[in-house]
């Protein structure tokens, strides 16, 4: 009993201990743009590659996406380009022998 009634006493002290007061804010910002303005700005940076990317590690440009692939035609690439290393390896192996 005693050790339940001085678990509930430290959990009600430790969040009582965690509460902060609510900070206030102003609220007299008055925007010049519209959604609809930003958001095609916004569109238009990722379309010329001019829209960074704010990251851990600083602004890096925000990756081009390639169109124009289907997934069948990239896995077609890949197993391609799967087939001619194998043979590239198989042809240079025992080739040449050190020694």
């Amino acid at each position: 009993m005693k050790t339940t009634l001085a678990t509930l006493v430290l959990a009600f002290a430790a969040t009582a201990a965690m509460a902060e007061t609510p900070q206030s804010f102003k609220d007299d910002f008055t925007s010049t743009r519209s959604r609809a303005e930003v958001i095609s700005e916004v569109l238009n940076a990722r379309a010329d590659g001019s829209l960074d990317v704010i990251g851990e590690i600083g602004a890096v440009s925000a990756p081009t996406i390639l169109l124009g692939k289907t997934r069948d035609s990239v896995r077609a690439e890949i197993q391609g380009l799967a087939k001619t290393r194998n043979a590239q390896r198989a042809s240079f192996s025992g080739s040449y022998l050190p020694g």
